[in-house]
């Protein structure tokens, strides 16, 4: 419930990917997406449209709030799945309902409430806590996207090791690019023949946005690359704007906020580098999307980013600005690093697919149901089993 349209987490592009394809690998199950307002209200105006296969059901709840979903979830949710009759209930963003005659799956990304104390309100991450405990503990199978976070979840939430699973999340094609979207996106940069490195980051703790801010102070201003942020704006990244403006960088960086697929895919197209500091991730999501756009990465070396990125990243200490800089010159200016990275990175990629993703899910179905492999009726069009994920 808490997808929204228009937003890029990983948590939303893993559930966008996921319902694209899940119907597609086992059409023989039913599935209902349970769904927030403004995700419903978008679906109504034909802002967005849900894949074949997959039945949107509204729950009063507003997905920008997290409050409220979470509320909806532990109320209303295990109602609605109980009249429906639903077999198997899986929760795509870390928390589930704490009661209901169905079996359960429940994605946990990460659990950095715990590594990251105080990027959570104290009540807030007590509660979250609570939270993944439970969901975690209630579930049948958890399923995770690393071996990093199965290492994590188990030693924060005190689980059972064979009842968390790793499925890793995929790397989407990418779009043709669109000429038009290319074009607003060179004017709003407008970066004047610079280099041009890339962030998708919104502005929390872990993000690590500021030692990123500070690595560009240290190339000499002639030749200091142009930075692009998404999911921040001066608005909603007020603090790390006024961090920017503290550094006199207002002409080194740029904050879009949230783009549409078209704009994302745009500024792919343009980007000469990911620059990807995080502190810590579940996954990195980003790390395969660039290597399937062909564009090369330089990474922190934190949590599970090594895990994603393989031998196909240049990987950096995202606490020392000096190292992160020289991997950024090095990215840049070392065409012969450039070219490997990108032939080493596009391979890398192909060995995330979201089908792959939807078939090792639908086999956690099966675990949780009791199975030891799927029914073949499942992999058949003819409707066999009733499922629900939200």
């Amino acid at each position: 419930m808490y997808l929204v349209e228009g937003e890029n987490g990983g948590m939303e592009v893993t559930a966008r990917e996921l319902l694209r394809v899940l119907s597609e690998v086992a059409p023989g199950l039913s599935y209902w997406a349970f769904i927030n307002r403004e995700l419903a209200a978008a679906l109504r105006r034909g802002r967005v449209r849900f894949p074949e296969g997959i039945a949107p059901i509204e729950v009063p709840a507003r997905g920008r709030f997290r409050p409220s979903w979470l509320f909806a979830e532990q109320t209303i949710l295990p109602l609605l799945a109980r009249r429906m009759g639903i077999r198997l209930l899986h929760s795509l963003g870390s928390t589930s309902p704490a009661w209901g005659p169905y079996a359960r799956v429940v994605t946990i990304h990460d659990v950095i409430h715990a590594r990251f104390p105080g990027a959570f309100r104290p009540l807030s991450r007590w509660a979250l806590q609570g939270l993944l405990f439970t969901a975690a503990h209630r579930a049948q199978r958890v399923i995770t996207v690393s071996n990093w976070s199965k290492r994590d979840i188990v030693e924060v939430l005190r689980v059972e090791p064979q009842k968390v699973e790793v499925v890793y999340p995929g790397a989407a094609p990418p779009r043709p690019a669109d000429q038009q979207a290319i074009a607003r996106i060179e004017r709003l940069l407008d970066r004047r023949g610079r280099r041009l490195i890339f962030t998708p980051a919104a502005d929390r703790p872990h993000k690590n946005l500021r030692r990123l801010v500070e690595a560009l102070l240290v190339f000499n201003p002639e030749s200091r690359p142009l930075l692009a942020i998404t999911g921040a704006t001066r608005t909603h990244g007020a603090s790390l704007w006024r961090y920017v403006e503290q550094l006199g960088l207002q002409d080194d960086v740029k904050l879009l906020g949230w783009l549409s697929d078209v704009e994302l895919e745009a500024v792919w197209s343009v980007a000469d580098a990911l620059v990807f500091p995080s502190l810590y991730e579940g996954f990195g999501l980003p790390v395969i999307e660039a290597m399937a756009r062909s564009v090369p990465v330089a990474c922190s070396r934190a949590t599970a980013l090594p895990e994603a990125a393989g031998e196909a990243a240049l990987l950096f200490d995202g606490e020392e600005p000096r190292e992160i800089a020289a991997a950024i010159d090095r990215i840049l200016s070392d065409e012969a690093l450039r070219k490997r990275l990108i032939t080493v990175g596009q391979r890398r990629a192909a060995e995330f697919s979201w089908r792959r993703t939807a078939e090792q899910t639908v086999a956690v179905y099966a675990r949780a149901l009791g199975f030891s492999e799927p029914p073949a009726a499942w992999f058949s069009p003819t409707r066999a089993a009733a499922g629900g994920v939200r």
